[in-house]
């Protein structure tokens, strides 16, 4: 089981894009041309489809991450026939993913007690 919070799906893209302001190079301590077996092994998308079940929590309006990265995933493991869940919130910062405060987080328990609430 794995639950995903905002993540950066694609870290080829990702470092393309800069986000999160050069996080992912400082991240993996090079770039994907340097080091692309780096870059493979820790991209969600490069291990499509996924080997068990995953739930993919992710604020519309992510400034650092954006959207687009949880859903080129979730297509690219849906289209290999792996049901992934998405639970997108309409006002969440990124680091508001990680808050086990927040409303979201009723649902991601739900889906983690075998509720699949989302």
């Amino acid at each position: 089981m794995v639950v995903a919070l905002a993540p950066v799906s694609d870290l080829v893209s990702g470092y393309d894009e800069g986000i999160g302001d050069g996080a992912i190079e400082e991240f993996l301590h090079d770039s994907p041309t340097s080091r692309p077996d780096v870059y493979f092994e820790a991209s969600l998308l490069a291990h499509v489809p996924p080997l068990s079940e995953v739930v993919v929590v992710h604020g519309r309006d992510d400034a650092r991450v954006p959207i687009a990265q949880t859903r080129t995933y979730v297509a690219a493991s849906r289209a290999t026939g792996q049901d992934v869940t998405v639970l997108e919130v309409p006002s969440l910062s990124h680091l508001d993913a990680i808050d086990p405060r927040a409303p979201h987080w009723r649902d991601v328990s739900a889906w983690i007690d075998g509720r699949r609430a989302p």
